[in-house]
């Protein structure tokens, strides 16, 4: 935890593939995973935490979203919801502004992954943390420790070990229309996640 108070990157295994991880309300350490990942800025980051309770905070969640996070989570559902603007609003102007910039026109990804070494790290932050594939931008997503070196060098304070199960990304849902609309298809079936 002391890297992520560091405002450092970590990596850690999840169920689909690792994931790089830095603190999503810290403006310096958001703007070092984007760097590190050699990402636009344009292109959202995913909150992962280990329950929807500690989503709710920053999250708007409907009764849509909570059915499938209870049938879903923990699991390989990444849900794209609307940010919770009340409570943005309370938070101070820099920490909002390293959410705001995680997101992209008011929505963000969140996940809750079913995986041990991933939900101790959520767990011990209690926070959602800004997180997306340890990769740099265009490669392959890493399954292991190893490739997380390989592809991230020293831009990585912690890897820590373990296994990816799924070996592939979550499935994306976005719910902020009306009509829910699967940007990708991943670990389930979109026809699973449209019933």
């Amino acid at each position: 935890m002391l890297a992520l108070e560091r405002g450092e990157l970590i990596a850690f295994p999840t169920d689909t593939v690792y994931a790089l991880a830095c603190v999503a309300n810290d403006p310096v350490a958001v703007a070092r995973f984007y760097a590190a990942k050699r990402r636009p800025r344009s292109q959202p980051a995913i909150l992962l935490s280990h329950n929807l309770g500690s989503l709710r905070h920053w999250v708007k969640f409907k009764p849509r979203a909570v059915q499938l996070a209870e049938a879903h989570w923990p699991g390989p559902l990444t849900q794209i919801l609307p940010l919770n603007l009340r409570a943005l609003a309370r938070m101070p102007t820099r920490e909002r502004a390293a959410l705001e910039s995680i997101s992209r026109e008011g929505t963000v990804g969140v996940r809750v992954p079913d995986h041990q070494v991933a939900y101790d790290v959520l767990w011990a932050w209690g926070l959602p943390l800004c997180t997306s594939s340890a990769n740099r931008a265009g490669q392959p997503a890493p399954r292991t420790g190893a490739e997380v070196v390989d592809a991230m060098g020293d831009a990585v304070s912690v890897v820590l070990d373990g296994e990816c199960p799924l070996g592939i990304a979550s499935s994306i849902l976005d719910l902020t229309s009306p009509k829910p609309r699967v940007l990708r298809e991943g670990a389930i079936p979109a026809e699973e996640l449209l019933r």
